[in-house]
């Protein structure tokens, strides 16, 4: 009995083993296929290509409108024009042959241009040309408001040109740097230290009313920091000049007053807050009255005291030039808010 069992599950096995050999399985193979493709478009646009191997003709299309695609042979040519934003952007092209069809990603860089210069371009009244690193992956157009001002772009750089200055008065203007409807612009800043001395008004808020006063500005020997005399000469503000922008620096000395020290501390009224940490600074830049008849200066923060936000000057007494809160004498001596030191063209 154990004999023909096994006889049987031998013959039942060959059945099965035959059955098997009897069905055949072939798998649907994809007749699109891609040898190559390029895929990544310039923000300024252009041609890209794919390259098919397919059995019958070819049809594509884009999802999106941005990029065109058309069929010659077994190439498909795809052609963006310029991406005028600062986005990437991307779609999908469907690729068609008989029944089959695949699909590839195709995107297109954002346009990028950044200029490797912070603040003011400044220019001494001899003119000159400088140049300063500009990153840029699409062509730019650079033009000025001003005659005296111009600008091209070559070899990953911006070159600004400076006339001469021969007018005697301190000027500026801008340089822009634009791309489809992404712009951007500099301001050029032109003079000597020379220029800025004489007589100026000097306009302040005290705390309670407006006020303002003639005061007299000179040049230290080296012509890199402007000194000035406030109430006829009986404090004296030292003003660094740097990218053209006028800075005061709290802890600045201005003299002795009714036998103290008096030192320039900076305020940020609206916290009741002041400093006289020299690392903190207040500037002042260049700028023309709306009918251009008057040059100022006008001072605003420039973020260089951390959690506050400077808005006035406060020029207070301590006994002697060791500053702290144990040598502050007076504090709010004279308080000049938002001050602006201004004269006609």
């Amino acid at each position: 009995m154990k004999k023909i069992y096994n006889i049987l599950i031998v013959s039942m096995s060959c059945i099965i083993l035959a059955a098997c050999d009897n069905y055949s399985y072939t798998e649907k193979v994809n007749s699109v296929k891609v040898n190559s493709a390029e895929t990544i478009i310039d923000a300024a646009g252009g041609t890209k290509s794919i390259a098919v191997e397919t059995n019958g003709n070819i049809s594509a299309y884009s999802k999106d409108k941005w990029l065109s695609v058309s069929c010659k042979g077994d190439s498909v040519k795809l052609n963006a024009g310029e991406n005028i934003t600062k986005y990437s952007r991307h779609t999908t092209v469907i690729i068609k042959s008989g029944g089959d069809s695949t699909i590839v990603n195709v995107s297109q860089s954002g346009a990028i241009f950044s200029l490797g210069q912070s603040g003011n371009i400044f220019v001494h009244n001899a003119g000159a040309v400088n140049s300063y690193k500009l990153k840029s992956n699409v062509p730019i157009a650079v033009s000025s408001n001003e005659d005296w001002i111009s600008g091209n772009n070559a070899n990953d750089s911006l070159y600004v040109t400076t006339s001469p200055n021969t007018t005697g008065k301190p000027r500026y203007g801008y340089l822009r740097y634009a791309y489809g409807n992404v712009t951007d612009s500099i301001k050029v800043v032109q003079y000597d230290a020379a220029d800025l001395t004489g007589r100026w008004i000097w306009q302040y808020n005290d705390g309670s009313e407006n006020k303002a006063m003639y005061v007299t500005t000179t040049t230290d020997a080296a012509g890199d920091s402007l000194r000035i005399a406030l109430f006829n000469g009986l404090f004296t503000l030292h003003a660094a000049i740097n990218q053209g922008t006028l800075v005061l620096n709290a802890g600045d000395y201005m003299g002795v007053y009714d036998s103290n020290y008096t030192y320039l501390c900076l305020l940020d009224m609206n916290q009741g807050e002041l400093t006289w940490n020299t690392s903190v600074s207040y500037a002042a830049d260049i700028l023309y009255s709306n009918d251009k008849t008057l040059t100022m200066f006008s001072f605003a923060d420039n973020g260089s005291w951390s959690g506050y936000s400077i808005n006035g000057l406060d020029i207070s007494l301590f006994s002697s030039q060791t500053l702290s809160n144990s040598t502050l004498a007076q504090e709010g001596l004279v308080y000049m808010i938002n001050p602006v030191m201004y004269r006609g063209n």
